[in-house]
């Protein structure tokens, strides 16, 4: 019960933050409220939120005034549901090795220092990917092996 009630509280102020700080439409961080601080700490306290460095006491700092990428909004979603170290397990662009016909497979890349992600290929072209210009990107397992190629770029 208490997992449940501290799951809901999260979705709860993760829905608020997230419609709050896209509904913005003055890109000043000035016009960030109190209580948007707040629920940004609060998210950032539950592992939601990790904010977009520190400052030099070493608090986080959240870009509150800026609208919210769909790429963070996947994030926050994977975080709430707890599944981020399942969506990161493939380390730098390393997909699952084996997988059942059928099955949803997730994948996830880090880019290296100095480079960007650009898409998700499948040289043999017996996937379809749910996004292959998402870092969070899933298929459905065909019969067949599948080869996944991941293309990064030079920033």
């Amino acid at each position: 019960m208490k997992y449940l009630n501290r799951r809901t509280i999260a979705i709860a102020l993760a829905l608020a933050l997230v419609f709050a700080v896209v509904s913005m439409s003055v890109p000043s961080a000035s016009a960030v409220t109190p209580s948007q601080e707040r629920a940004a700490q609060t998210l950032y306290e539950l592992g939601l939120f990790r904010g977009v460095g520190n400052d030099p006491s070493g608090a986080p700092v959240f870009a509150l005034g800026s609208d919210a990428t769909r790429a963070q909004g996947v994030v926050m979603l994977i975080r709430l549901l707890g599944v981020e170290d399942e969506a990161l397990r493939g380390g730098s662009g390393s997909p699952p090795t084996a997988a059942s016909q059928g099955t949803n497979v997730v994948l996830s890349c880090l880019p290296d220092p100095g480079y960007r992600f650009v898409r998700w290929e499948n040289p043999s072209g017996n996937i379809t990917f749910s996004d292959p210009a998402s870092q969070y990107a899933s298929f459905i397992m065909p019969s067949a092996p599948v080869e996944i190629v991941v293309i990064y770029e030079p920033e």
